[in-house]
């Protein structure tokens, strides 16, 4: 990861944006205020799917546990046909 302050990626924005596009690195600009990541968008989209995953993933245990808690109805094809109707 590369620290810059936002004088110097002012200044170097194009740089940076190369530098994160093509090298995959990912660029912390530092600000009164806090700072900021430049991230290149393939990365950033794979941690949404992380992120999603990690999600669905959770909601499937909890399935199971509710599974195994005896927390389930079961209906037979003809009868979710009917209730489909």
């Amino acid at each position: 990861m590369t620290h810059v302050n936002y004088n110097v990626a002012l200044k170097n924005f194009d740089g940076l944006l190369d530098t994160v596009i093509e090298e995959y690195d990912t660029v912390s600009i530092a600000t009164d205020k806090g700072a900021a990541i430049l991230i290149n968008a393939d990365e950033w989209n794979d941690m949404l799917r992380i992120k999603h995953n990690a999600a669905y993933i959770y909601m499937l245990d909890r399935s199971l546990k509710q599974a195994e808690d005896g927390c389930i109805i079961i209906k037979s094809l003809d009868e979710l046909e009917e209730m489909a109707k």
